[in-house]
């Protein structure tokens, strides 16, 4: 599947409002609404890595090096 950079940042927000006291959240994944309780923060950790995996707009990140040769 392929998910956006927003589904992903929803599912990480959810996961922040579970481990920060919150009992029920809702996430919404490619237009479907979810919720998702304090007892299963596992399960959307887990869908986290499998859309971050799967996801085709990962955020890159390029590292330089320059020198003047001397």
């Amino acid at each position: 599947m392929n998910y956006t950079l927003t589904d992903i940042d929803n599912v990480k927000n959810a996961i922040m409002d579970l481990v920060n006291g919150k009992k029920i959240v809702r996430v919404s994944v490619m237009g479907q609404v979810v919720e998702y309780g304090s007892t299963q923060l596992k399960e959307l950790r887990d869908l986290l890595s499998e859309m971050e995996s799967s996801s085709t707009n990962k955020r890159r990140f390029i590292l330089t090096s320059t020198s003047k040769g001397l």
